[in-house]
């Protein structure tokens, strides 16, 4: 991650993230994920980041308690801008569907985004696949 002018980058590589990639509200607050072709989450959930479940749901979405944190979490930052030239951000979602069918999951599924008290966000020439639950989840976000 780099840090310029009250403004943070991040610059995603090729390959397979083995945590989701989290940005919060700091003395940096803009955020820009640049990609580099596809990014890809991974599959193996047994160190997956877990997070507290939502205010308004006051629970998980699909399971009582925390959550699988989202690939890609932004909280409270500004001037959001996610883009590439048609870079594909893939959530090999086919382990969580199979985890949600077989009644194995052990917390709410992630999304592939989530955004939660953002603003001024900007999202283009992305695609977004393969999600193991929503795809983009801009959340209390104006």
């Amino acid at each position: 991650m780099e840090y310029e002018s009250g403004r943070s980058s991040v610059f995603c590589g090729n390959g397979v993230t083995k945590q989701p990639i989290v940005h919060s509200a700091g003395s940096a607050t803009a955020f820009r994920l640049s990609l580099q072709r596809t990014k890809r989450g991974l599959k193996d959930t047994s160190n997956w980041l877990l997070v507290d479940p939502l205010p308004s749901y006051g629970r998980g979405r699909e399971i009582p308690g925390g959550r699988y944190a989202s690939f890609i979490l932004g909280n409270g930052v500004h001037d959001v801008v996610i883009t590439d030239e048609n870079g594909t951000i893939d959530g090999q979602g086919v382990v969580w569907w199979d985890m949600w069918r077989g009644k194995t999951l052990q917390h709410t599924r992630p999304h592939l985004l989530e955004l939660m008290y953002s603003k001024q966000i900007l999202i283009s020439n992305v695609i977004f696949k393969d999600s193991p639950f929503w795809n983009i989840h801009p959340v209390y976000c104006r």
